[in-house]
């Protein structure tokens, strides 16, 4: 928590690595309350193939925070920070805002009766810990999904036929990535069913208003500092994103040294951007 607070780096994973994700998620969700932020959103990543078959599980989740997320205009560049000597990555995403819904499970034919909007996006993944994917999925989902933001693009229709778009991320004038992603349980709305179902299953409160970055559709790719990137959505819209240092001076609240993540989770009340 202090690594994060204070945008320092780290030389490994603070403590003992949880085993399992139900240990995993608890202490992400006990670390949500010590960060000082609210929550607006969640990010959606894949588990790698080697860890997947280990845990039984193919998504991840993590929370983003308000201070975390802007929003972009099409052929506009902004500025998002990552951590410096920790772990960044460009990832081009679509992001899902989600409407009311129900109290049950659902499944992929329900999503489209429960999105609000959709839009072209990116996420930033970065951590203190440069390491921080190399020790498996218990790492990321302790460490917020290894989320440090998001950026909300144009909208487009819900409609869209996202494996009709190719999607492609330029990192200082080289290809990092291109491809169009799924449709069904492998797109955009596959991860917002699982984030659903996952949320209602640790009981924690998704309000209508919140926002799904629904994973990578090109890859992660790993940048740093200083580094200028091209997110494009063919037919679709395109951006531009510098990364820079953290802005230590928005530091939120007290510096959490020695916290206990012991006990229950935080809830969050429900506000949320428009």
């Amino acid at each position: 928590m202090t690594a994060r607070k204070t945008g320092r780096a780290l030389a490994g994973f603070p403590g003992e690595l949880p085993t399992n994700l139900e240990a995993a998620y608890a202490v992400q969700m006990r670390s949500v309350g010590l960060f000082g932020d609210q929550v607006i959103g969640w990010k959606v990543g894949g588990i790698a193939p080697q860890f997947a078959e280990q845990f039984g599980a193919k998504r991840l989740a993590g929370p983003i925070f308000e201070r975390a997320v802007k929003t972009v205009a099409n052929n506009e560049t902004i500025t998002m920070p990552a951590f410096v000597g920790g772990f960044a990555a460009m990832e081009a995403e679509y992001v899902v805002k989600l409407g009311e819904l129900p109290d049950r499970d659902v499944n992929i034919d329900d999503i489209i009766n429960l999105v609000d909007a959709v839009y072209i996006g990116a996420e930033i993944a970065s951590s203190p810990m440069i390491m921080v994917n190399d020790l498996g999925p218990m790492s990321i989902i302790s460490d917020f999904g290894n989320n440090n933001g998001m950026a909300i693009g144009p909208e487009i229709p819900k409609d869209t036929d996202f494996s009709q778009h190719a999607v492609s991320v330029v990192i200082d004038g080289d290809l990092a990535g291109e491809k169009p992603t799924g449709i069904g349980e492998a797109g955009p709305f596959g991860a917002v069913r699982f984030l659903i179902n996952h949320l209602r299953a640790i009981g924690y409160p998704l309000p209508a208003g919140s926002y799904v970055s629904t994973g990578a559709v090109s890859g992660v790719h790993q940048t740093e500092i200083g580094s200028h990137s091209h997110i494009k959505f063919d037919g679709l819209g395109e951006f531009f994103i510098d990364l820079t240092p953290p802005n230590l001076i928005q530091a939120l609240g007290e510096i959490y040294v020695s916290q206990d993540l012991s006990g229950d989770p935080p809830r969050i009340d429900g506000r949320h951007r428009q």
